[in-house]
Parts: structure tokens; C-alpha cells; sequence
């Protein structure tokens, strides 16, 4: 017996659906037709005595199966600024966290260690020397 398999695939945007199909084979036995005991199951195992019998038929029912997108256009495009926006905020964090701690820190570290000041952040607060 065959079963017919229906597929409905829903768009990303718009309204038209696209539809596919597909036979899904079934197959039945008989309980009566199988080996019942251990006579029946010697003279049948013989190769030139064994018959098959093909019946081809379709099933009464069919199966639909929908597959719709998980997220529709507006909601990707709304996640994607959303992405965005996060990423160029955590660019600008990165950028004043080093402006305003990191550069300064260096400069205060190299202070201490080379002994004479320096002011790199600030340079129109340095002292004029004498030579000039």
C-alpha cells in the first residue's frame, strides 16, 4: 500500500506556499499466511515453491506536513539592527576604556619607573625648559 506524504513549505515573506509530495510505502502481513509451526516452515523454505504476491493499492488517508520558517522578514531584520547596534556599542566602550584607563595607567606606570614626569595626555601642560 502507498500513503501519500504531503509537504506544505511556508515562505520567508509573502503569502504563497510551495507544495511537494512524496509515496511513502506501507507494508501489511498476515498473521494466518505466516509460518505457524515447524512443518510448514521446511516444506515452505524450499526456493522454487515460495510465492509472492504484490498488491499495489493506495491508502484511504494521506499525511500533511507543514514547514513554516521559524522567524518571519521583519523579525531577522529587527535582530540583525539589533546585532548591530550591540556590536558598534561594545566598539565604543572598548575605545573610552582605553582612552580613559589604559593610556593613562601607561603613562603613570612609565612615570614611576623612568623617573621623570611625563604628560602625553595632556601636552599643553608640559614645562618650557630654559634652552629656549
Amino acid at each position: 500500500m502507498f500513503s501519500q506524504v504531503v509537504n506544505e513549505t511556508e515562505p520567508l515573506f509573502g503569502s504563497d506556499s510551495d507544495f511537494g509530495g512524496i509515496w511513502y510505502p506501507t507494508f501489511t502481513y498476515s498473521l494466518t499466511q505466516m509460518f505457524i509451526d515447524a512443518n510448514s516452515y521446511i516444506t515452505s523454505a524450499d526456493l522454487t515453491s515460495m510465492t509472492f504476491t504484490i498488491d499495489i493499492s493506495e491508502t484511504s488517508y494521506y499525511v500533511k506536513n507543514v514547514q513554516s520558517p521559524i522567524a518571519k522578514e521583519p523579525e531577522i531584520i529587527f535582530h540583525t539592527i539589533l546585532f548591530t547596534i550591540v556590536c558598534l556599542e561594545i566598539c565604543g566602550l572598548i575605545f573610552v576604556i582605553c582612552k580613559l584607563l589604559l593610556i593613562p595607567l601607561i603613562y603613570k606606570i612609565y612615570e614611576f619607573f623612568s623617573g621623570r614626569p611625563t604628560n602625553k595626555v595632556h601636552p599643553e601642560h608640559e614645562l618650557k625648559s630654559n634652552h629656549e
